[in-house]
């Protein structure tokens, strides 16, 4: 097996970057139209997965991501090539890697080139062969979204993950210090119906947005946490990718260290299908 350049079909690099994040596909997407180096890889198959590389003047970013049925081993001697290159020419370049496998092989195989590891998930899955759970919002009521005003989405969106974030130290207020960017990305989940919201009252409770059959983000307010409501909303959820829209599977991600976070979806039914981690070259 070996991983030649080539230019695989949009849906092809769309469907392995997706998996590893939608703002990794989004790099992708925009460096095709603002002349960044792009570089990918992929087995003569190109149904395997891919290597690709994008290449800016401060950073040289590389997502790995291949299916659970490739041989790792086969891949390690031009993958060694493709690292040891952007290392020797990444200059004051910053080099950052995520790889998306279930193969622990790839993984340590990064880590061996002294690159430091910041971020580890996990991917779940869903199939629609499952049983579903029904569907019972309670209190809960959808309201179509209106960006006037903004903020009570925008905070709540920060809230959520505040505990995920402090042991990190990662920015608590990343939505509320874009506004103008976050305010487009939910416009652009409402505009292609990939977004709910769920309110109590004139209370905002917690909503989701979705990419594909993608659980792309799901936020319950804290104050609203612990009383059932994420089930209420996951569950929602489930029915209208997998009931409603059809999937034979839906995806989520979720960071290793909550662990809250994995227990609850574990106990709804969702199995770990993969692993993500990032890393950062010191």
């Amino acid at each position: 097996m070996t991983l030649i350049p080539t230019t695989p079909p949009d849906e092809t690099v769309r469907h392995w970057l997706n998996h590893l994040h939608r703002c990794a596909y989004e790099a992708y997407a925009q460096a095709g139209s603002d002349g960044t180096a792009v570089q990918v890889y992929t087995t003569p198959a190109q149904n395997d997965g891919l290597v690709c590389l994008l290449t800016t003047a401060r950073h040289t970013f590389i997502y790995i991501a291949f299916a659970p049925t490739v041989c790792a081993e086969a891949l390690l001697p031009d993958l060694t090539e493709i690292v040891e290159t952007a290392v020797a020419q990444r200059d004051n370049r910053q080099l950052d890697c995520t790889v998306y496998t279930p193969n622990e092989t790839l993984v340590n195989f990064i880590r061996s080139y002294g690159f430091q590891e910041c971020n580890v998930g996990y991917e779940f899955c869903y199939s629609a062969n499952r049983p579903l759970p029904a569907v019972d919002l309670g209190p809960l009521r959808i309201r179509p979204f209106a960006a006037t005003p903004i903020m009570p989405y925008l905070e709540l969106l920060d809230l959520a993950f505040n505990q995920l974030k402090l042991p990190h130290d990662w920015r608590t207020t990343i939505f509320r210090r874009d506004i103008a960017g976050a305010t487009r990305m939910l416009m652009e989940h409402n505009r292609n119906g990939d977004f709910a919201a769920f309110w109590k009252g004139e209370r905002l409770v917690g909503l989701y947005c979705l990419n594909k059959n993608i659980l792309e983000t799901i936020a319950v307010h804290p104050e609203f946490q612990n009383h059932g409501y994420g089930t209420r909303i996951l569950y929602h959820c489930m029915h209208r990718l997998l009931r409603e829209s059809g999937y034979d599977d839906m995806y989520l991600y979720v960071a290793s260290a909550n662990t809250g976070a994995v227990r609850f979806y574990q106990r709804h039914g969702f199995v770990i299908s993969a692993q993500y981690s990032q890393f950062a070259y010191c």
